[in-house]
C-alpha cells in the first residue's frame, strides 16, 4: 500500500527562483550600463536623472512582486503537503468521490451513483470501456433523486468484460429535448495517495481521483465470520 509524492516542494518554487535570478542578472547589467553612461556623458548636457529613478522604481516593483510570489509558492507548497498528509488518513477508508471512472478487475462488478441537476424525462446510462465502446446500456424514465448503477461486468452474451477502466456516461433529456446535466459518483476503498504536479489524488477502484473530489468518508463494513 504505497504512498508516493507527498511533498513535491522542489518544483513549486522554481518559477520564482528563476525570475529572481533573471532580475538580478538584468539589474547588474543595468547598473553596469548606467555607470558607463555616467562616465561618458556630456558634462554640458547631463542625462536626465528622472529616467534612472523611474527604472530603479520599476526594478524595485518587480523585485517585490517576485518576493510576494515566492511567499505564495511557499504557502501553496505547505498547503499541498498538508493536504497530502490529510489524504493519507483516507487509506483503508471507504469514500464516495465525484468521478465517472472505475476499474473492473477479473472478478466482481462496478457501482456508480448519479443525480441530475434538473428533472429529465428520459435518461440513457452507458458504461464505456477505454476504447470508447459501449459495453452496457440502460434507459430510465423520469428518474428522480439519487440513482444507482450496478454492473456485474457481464456483456450479455455470456462472456465477461476485460479488466479495464470503464467510464459511466449519462445523457438526460427534459420534456423539450434539452440536455440535463448530472453529477456522477463512485464508491470504493482508498488504497493509495499520491501527488502529481501539485495535485493530491487518492486511488479508488484502481483509478486516481483528486482528493478534493471526495464527498463522503466512512469505515468499510466488515462481515463477521460465522
Amino acid at each position: 500500500m504505497a504512498v508516493s509524492g507527498v511533498s513535491g516542494t522542489g518544483a513549486s518554487t522554481s518559477a520564482a527562483n528563476t525570475a529572481g535570478k533573471s532580475l538580478a542578472d538584468n539589474f547588474d547589467t543595468f547598473l553596469t550600463l548606467l555607470t558607463k553612461q555616467l562616465q561618458n556623458q556630456d558634462p554640458l548636457s547631463p542625462m536626465d536623472s528622472n529616467q534612472f529613478t523611474q527604472q530603479l522604481v520599476q526594478y524595485s516593483g518587480v523585485e517585490q512582486s517576485i518576493a510576494t510570489n515566492k511567499n505564495l509558492e511557499q504557502m501553496l507548497s505547505y498547503f499541498r503537503g498538508q493536504q497530502a498528509t490529510d489524504a493519507v488518513g483516507y487509506i483503508g477508508k471507504e469514500v464516495t468521490a465525484e468521478g465517472p471512472e472505475a476499474y473492473l478487475g477479473e472478478t466482481g462488478g462496478l457501482n456508480w451513483k448519479f443525480a441530475f441537476d434538473g428533472a429529465p424525462k428520459t435518461a440513457t446510462v452507458q458504461v464505456v470501456n477505454s476504447a470508447g465502446t459501449v459495453v452496457h446500456q440502460t434507459t430510465l424514465e423520469n428518474p428522480t433523486g439519487m440513482q444507482s448503477v450496478d454492473w456485474d461486468g457481464n456483456l450479455g452474451n455470456g462472456s465477461r468484460a476485460l479488466s479495464d477502466i470503464y467510464t459511466l456516461k449519462i445523457t438526460g433529456l427534459d420534456a423539450d429535448g434539452q440536455s440535463v446535466t448530472s453529477s456522477i459518483y463512485t464508491t470504493g476503498v482508498v488504497d493509495g495517495v499520491e501527488t502529481v504536479d501539485g495535485i493530491v489524488s487518492v486511488t479508488i477502484n484502481g483509478v486516481s481521483i483528486p482528493a478534493d473530489a471526495v464527498r463522503a468518508v466512512r469505515t468499510p463494513a466488515t462481515t463477521s465470520a460465522s
